[in-house]
């Protein structure tokens, strides 16, 4: 009964493959990345949304490890601006629908949990994205020896990369309609 893509939320219209779709796609094109199913799958189907923040996450954390800070701060930034004007315009009434469902009974709690956890993102990707540029300011744009060791900042990463390791492990049934797949640019 909900459509798990933006577009519907954002213009009120419930087709798919809206100007909002496209827009989405032109992000994913920016980062070198197109759906498996082009033109078969929404690009701003929810579950997509989620592959590519994690593969976001990926490069975010690449750049830590690298002692890339300046080139994290913009990383973390971009990631912002993914949820803030991609994800947050919608998933609090995406959330909202399946709540009313009668017959759902697992997937509106998993869709509040994903509300909740993309709110939660927004807050950390911009506190994170100011530490990187407070450390980017202080040591400048690379930390020799990886992003800054000894800080409790990159233990907390070092457990995010445990986190996300083991979230690309798992392979739902259906997720391959709506992976990420490199491309030239």
């Amino acid at each position: 009964p909900c459509q798990p893509m933006e577009s519907p939320y954002r213009t009120k219209d419930a087709a798919v493959f809206q100007e909002n779709t496209l827009a989405v796609r032109a992000i994913f094109r920016e980062r070198g990345l197109q759906l498996t199913r082009l033109m078969r799958i929404p690009d701003d189907h929810i579950a997509t949304m989620c592959g590519f923040m994690a593969h976001e996450a990926e490069r975010s954390l690449a750049e830590l490890r690298a002692g890339n800070v300046g080139d994290l701060a913009a990383s973390l930034r971009d990631e912002e601006a993914f949820v803030r004007d991609h994800m947050l315009t919608w998933v609090d009434d995406f959330a909202r629908c399946a709540r009313r469902s009668k017959t759902a009974v697992l997937y509106p709690q998993m869709i509040e949990a994903l509300a909740a956890f993309v709110r939660n993102d927004a807050v950390l990707l911009s506190e994170a994205a100011c530490w990187a540029e407070e450390a980017r300011d202080a040591h400048g744009d690379t930390v020799q020896g990886g992003a800054l060791p000894d800080s409790p900042e990159a233990a907390a990463f070092a457990e995010v990369s445990d986190a996300l390791a083991t979230l690309v492990r798992l392979h739902p049934f259906g997720v391959e309609d709506h992976e990420l797949v490199s491309i030239s640019v």
